[in-house]
């Protein structure tokens, strides 16, 4: 019954969600929208100028080129009609809710409450209802250029999911757990990081979630050599570069010259902004 109830609770959220965006859909291009998308919007279609447009950088060391693929199809598609824009914005935000729910549910529920599952239900469809209609989410989802933040977001997700998933076994045998690790996990981060750079933190949130999630089931972990190797490859060198490149060049993350203001100022504003929302 707390299942059903669960499911059927996000299902209501996707369409509240749904309903209450539409209203902002008719909203216009704001601030870095125009200087990000104006000039990979194709007007006079060829394969060409398409992949001319998707492999102009519009941000970031990576160039996020997956997020500037989807601008260009949009644009290809619906011509330079903000609404289909943040139209794409808003299903990518459902999706988001969904994957979210699956995380939380396979997390919650199989991992942490099992033997609670009523509460554990009522948290996950509680935690994705919220997420779902936030306020704060008003100015990622209606604001067009924050599309590399969802799709970066939504690969990690999709990315964390093959983690747990290849984590629990489910049953399938090894070469399903290979895929999982050393396939899909892979394609999903590149994506993702190619979205927006953000999805750098990836290997962090997995190393998150084995403390605290499966911290009572070590033995996999030690026992299995597919896994140790993941963590090594996707984990452990990863975080370990990171925190080296941070430290031998900060000057690449800390360099604040071009702008009006510092990164302390940046800190210290957007823990106001998040406060005041």
């Amino acid at each position: 019954m707390a299942k059903k109830l669960s499911l059927i609770t996000v299902i209501a959220a996707l369409i509240t969600t749904y309903i209450v965006y539409w209203a902002g859909l008719k909203g216009p291009w704001l601030l870095d929208d125009m200087g990000a998308i104006a000039p990979i919007l194709v007007h006079n279609y060829s394969w060409e100028q398409f992949i001319y447009n998707a492999t102009t950088a519009v941000g970031g060391p990576l160039g996020r080129p997956v997020a500037t693929i989807s601008f260009v199809i949009n644009s290809m598609l619906h011509g330079d009609d903000v609404w289909w824009f943040k139209l794409y914005n808003l299903v990518l935000h459902l999706t988001i809710g969904i994957l979210i729910f699956l995380l939380l549910r396979r997390l919650i529920v199989q991992e942490l409450m099992r033997e609670n599952a009523n509460v554990a239900y009522f948290i996950v469809s509680t935690t994705t209802v919220v997420w779902l209609l936030h306020p704060l989410q008003v100015s990622t989802v209606l604001y067009v250029v924050q599309r590399m933040t969802q799709l970066s977001v939504l690969f990690m997700l999709a990315a964390l999911l093959t983690y747990i998933a290849a984590r629990q076994g489910d049953g399938k045998g090894r070469m399903y757990q290979i895929g999982l690790l050393f396939i899909a996990f892979p394609i999903l981060w590149g994506l993702g990081l190619f979205s927006k750079e953000i999805a750098i933190l990836l290997p962090i949130y997995v190393l998150i979630i084995e403390y605290v999630f499966f911290q009572n089931d070590r033995t996999m972990l030690l026992r299995n050599r597919f896994l140790q190797s993941f963590f090594v490859i996707f984990v452990i060198i990863p975080i370990v570069a990171g925190i080296g490149v941070l430290f031998l060049v900060p000057e690449k993350f800390l360099n604040y010259s071009i702008r009006s203001f510092t990164l302390a100022e940046r800190l210290n504003t957007e823990v106001f902004v998040v406060f005041n929302y």
